[in-house]
């Protein structure tokens, strides 16, 4: 068996590995980031392929590099600090802190009192495949945030009546309308029967329609043509992004639904108030509840208080 302790900090963290003997297997430093993380990895490859002997402990419970040792299979041991100070007389007669000794100290606490605490288990696959669809499907919510925003922007700058006539700029109809009508120029031209059929059938009233008619017919600012061209072309270039990012992010969410169906605790997180598939999924990722795991109670902490397992925090 193979012990790692370690010593959280926010820049870097401090590394200590021992083996059941107590011998001193390694001691180094790692950054704090995905860099030092697949640094912690090789290490911990290279001392067996078997995730089951080799067993980490640090103080925090939660963090990327808890879910980082977490997702590679490996049992991880959130240690209470005051367990840690108490352990660390044994080490230092002072007890005073420092980091390599912290690593030394949480390394030596799995070596020989493991069985006094619960370990952190991998989650299910299920479990773990949500939290994977569902961290994508947030990366490409904010990706169309991203575009949605610089269109905004980029519309303040030649056609402003269009970024105040439009609230949303990612309806299908509305994209449609730029695309055919990416100018003031072109839209002063349209009548007002035009409008309406163009959105006629798209959920508007007919209030809004007449707003949004009479914001397009206002005069807008001179701009000269160059900039017009130049801004229409970015226009139409962020437009073209636009459908197919809201397709995917449909798709995912679709297929996060359908996983969810498959998931034992779908039920508990459906019930809460005001929470669809998206929003279950998410609690789901941030719990504790993995039905599908080796866990059959709740964990035990380092102090012996038993942990609660729905542990909806933020990460």
């Amino acid at each position: 068996m193979h012990y790692v302790g370690i010593d959280w900090a926010d820049e870097k963290h401090d590394i200590y590995i021992a083996n059941d003997s107590g011998k001193e297997l390694a001691c180094f430093e790692i950054s704090n980031d995905r860099k030092g993380m697949l640094k912690l990895l090789a290490k911990a490859q290279k001392l067996s392929k078997d995730t089951s002997s080799v067993f980490f402990a640090m103080e925090k419970s939660s963090g990327p590099l808890a879910e980082f040792i977490l997702d590679y299979n490996y049992a991880f041991y959130s240690i209470n600090p005051k367990v840690v100070d108490r352990y660390r007389d044994r080490h230092r007669v002072s007890g005073a802190k420092t980091d390599p000794i912290d690593a030394m100290v949480l390394a030596h606490i799995l070596r020989t009192d493991r069985h006094q605490f619960r370990p952190l288990l991998p989650d299910s696959e299920l479990a773990r495949k949500i939290k994977l669809l569902t961290r994508d499907r947030d990366n490409l919510v904010k990706a169309k945030t991203r575009i949605l925003n610089k269109l905004r922007a980029n519309l303040k700058e030649y056609f402003p009546a269009a970024a105040r006539a439009f609230k949303s700029l990612d309806k299908p109809e509305v994209i449609k309308f730029l695309r055919k009508y990416p100018t003031h120029e072109q839209t002063a031209q349209l009548g007002r029967e035009e409008i309406k059929n163009f959105f006629r059938g798209s959920g508007h009233s007919f209030k809004k329609i007449e707003k949004i008619y009479s914001i397009l017919q206002v005069s807008s600012i001179q701009v000269p043509q160059f900039i017009v061209e130049a801004k229409k072309r970015y226009t139409l270039a962020l437009l073209a992004q636009l459908p197919p990012l809201i397709k995917q992010i449909k798709e995912y969410k679709e297929e996060i639904s359908r996983v969810m169906d498959k998931h034992p605790e779908k039920n508990i997180f459906r019930a809460l108030p005001g929470s669809g598939d998206t929003i279950s999924a998410r609690l789901l990722e941030s719990s504790a509840i993995t039905k599908n795991d080796s866990r059959t109670t709740a964990p035990i902490s380092a102090t012996g208080e038993q942990r609660p397992l729905l542990n909806i925090a933020a990460r």
